[in-house]
């Protein structure tokens, strides 16, 4: 088939590149220059496992190309791929400029009276209603009422986004017409997946309701690693415990610093928008932002109740995308954190393994030194405050560290260190909610007011 996929971010890209491995001629339509300029040399403008070679592989063997001329990929395709970005708005409403721009253009597509229906898949993140709304849009203009309307929400993990298309959980399938679903169904059979159908709107609801789900489980977890910390239990015990509980399972029961990046927290504030507009009051989504918000703030507060005043106190990050195995820096944690310090004047230098994140925090914070290396990093530091849970953290040279600091204290933001390997090399290490390692036990330990002469 002749696929179209509009826009080329995490969504669309992987969408495209998978479906052109699938056999299909795929077009994608970006309309930023500088990113259409690295694909259509065949490369990849964003950091995804495996995906460099799969678009190189398809572009090569010109399944896949690139262009930004949406009319003349749109009019040839016989599905369109919606994925442009919904970022949200100052009040938590998605944005829908880009996915309005994508519904003109189509309506402007001339008729073709012999080549039968074609489809309009939305996988962007939309406000439930979108689908049935565009499809009533095309409705109305005689020459777009050959499109019909799908929603089809994405889940994928920036990270394993290529193993999370590969082998979806499910497929979710929201439309009226039985013909156009089954035609979708074509595209994807080959990968084998559980198709679920249902109505438009209850496919958008699917996406919204599952991100928010995960969401509170970390926020739950999160706060019960709060109460671990005052009440002497240990947080990694504790979820180790739950997830046997087949009921709730292991996964998203990680305590830490909170989530961020592109998906929960723009999904979770678009679902609490979508509430205030249907009058209802959401009280436990409210709670899962209240709560995430508050941890994403624990470890930048804790140093200064610590240290006191942070005026001038040389702190290292490591860590800046959202999670490892990206580069993408939007809502991470490491954003409020660096707000926080700088704020209180903290001298902030950070490193991440991503070249692309140090440069994007850089622009957003010019006094932050960005550094080469963890070591470089560390170096004259009074505390180092780990917040991505990188793998080449939790395998650096600690001896050759406490050598470099000014004052050995770590903080673990994601509890993925082993503290007594840290606290053999002479650091003073704590994590979120660890019995062992906790932060009440570092406090009780050291004393605000010895604190700078105790790390010195």
């Amino acid at each position: 088939m002749r696929i179209c996929v509009v826009g080329a971010g995490y969504v669309g890209l992987v969408t495209a590149a998978v479906i052109a491995g699938l056999g299909h001629q795929v077009s994608v339509v970006e309309n930023h220059p500088a990113k259409l300029a690295v694909l259509r040399r065949g490369e990849t403008p964003i950091y995804e496992e495996g995906l460099p070679s799969l678009v190189k592989d398809n572009f090569r063997d010109g399944r896949l190309t690139f262009t930004d001329d949406i009319g003349a990929a749109a009019e040839k395709a016989e599905a369109v791929f919606i994925a442009v970005g919904t970022p949200s708005q100052a009040d938590g409403s998605p944005d829908m400029a880009s996915f309005y721009a994508v519904r003109d253009a189509l309506c402007q597509l001339p008729y073709r009276s012999n080549a039968g229906r074609r489809l309009a898949v939305v996988k962007s993140t939309v406000p439930i209603g979108t689908g049935d709304a565009l499809h009533h849009f095309f409705q109305k203009n005689a020459a777009s009422r050959s499109w019909q309307v799908i929603s089809n929400p994405e889940f994928l993990r920036q990270g394993t986004a290529l193993y999370d298309t590969y082998n979806a959980d499910r497929i979710i399938i929201g439309t009226e017409e039985e013909d156009a679903a089954h035609l979708l169904m074509k595209i994807y059979a080959p990968l084998g997946r559980p198709v679920l159908l249902v109505d438009r709107r209850s496919a958008e609801m699917i996406k919204y309701a599952a991100n928010t789900f995960l969401a509170a489980k970390i926020s739950f977890i999160n706060e019960i690693a709060c109460l671990c910390e005052q009440v002497g239990a240990d947080i990694g015990a504790v979820a180790r415990g739950m997830g046997m509980d087949a009921r709730i399972g292991h996964a998203f029961l990680r305590a830490g610093i909170g989530f961020g990046g592109s998906c929960f927290p723009k999904d979770l504030h678009a679902l609490l928008s979508t509430g205030q507009e249907a009058q209802l009051q959401l009280p436990m989504i409210t709670a899962v932002a209240a709560v995430n918000h508050n941890q994403n703030l624990l470890l930048p507060r804790f140093l200064s109740e610590l240290y006191g005043d942070l005026q001038g106190v040389r702190v290292c990050l490591w860590g800046l995308t959202y999670k490892p195995g990206t580069d993408d820096t939007r809502d991470a944690p490491a954003l409020a954190v660096l707000a926080e310090l700088t704020g209180r004047g903290a001298q902030v230098t950070a490193y991440d393994p991503q070249v692309k994140a140090c440069w994007l925090v850089k622009q957003q914070f010019p006094a932050v030194a960005i550094a080469h290396d963890s070591y470089e990093a560390a170096a004259r530091s009074e505390a180092i405050i780990l917040l991505t849970e990188w793998p080449e953290f939790a395998h650096l040279n600690w001896n050759r560290l406490r050598h470099q600091v000014k004052r050995p204290l770590v903080l673990d933001g994601r509890n993925c260190l082993d503290g007594s390997v840290v606290e053999a090399a002479g650091f003073s290490y704590a994590g979120i909610g660890q019995k062992r390692y906790s932060l009440k036990r570092l406090q009780a330990r050291t004393g605000s007011a010895e604190m700078g002469v105790a790390l010195s």
